[in-house]
């Protein structure tokens, strides 16, 4: 009896650690090599304001499209599928010279310094 009541516990152990390792092998293997992501295209290219911006993110975000009402700002189609800048500064006004250390972008315009900016593309500087 005193044997039962030590090796059925420990069974019951053995039992969900195997079922647990067996579920491990189960997992999907990560691919060979992932896929590089493209580069921006150079700052040479924005005919726009560069900016460096905390975030960026798509107009129909509820805290974008939100901030855009308030502000009364209304966008153009082909910038309701571009991304919007949140919090950016010229990068001449950050005192670093060309480094922006969040993302560097080019945008059709910005409102209220800095606080957003619409029409925005990433940009290698």
């Amino acid at each position: 009896m005193r044997l039962f009541k030590v090796a059925y516990p420990l069974l019951f152990v053995l039992a969900l650690l195997s079922l647990t390792l067996a579920s491990a092998d189960n997992q999907p293997k990560p691919s060979a090599k992932p896929t590089p992501t493209p580069k921006p295209p150079p700052v040479s290219s924005c005919k726009g304001e560069v900016l460096c911006c905390l975030s960026l993110e798509a107009p129909i975000e509820r805290s974008v499209s939100l901030l855009l009402g308030l502000l009364g700002i209304k966008l153009t189609s082909e910038q309701e599928g571009e991304q919007c800048g949140l919090t950016c500064t010229t990068l001449s006004k950050r005192g670093l010279g060309d480094e922006c250390f969040e993302k560097s972008v080019c945008c059709d315009k910005s409102y209220d310094a800095g606080i957003i900016a619409i029409g925005c593309k990433e940009v290698s500087v």
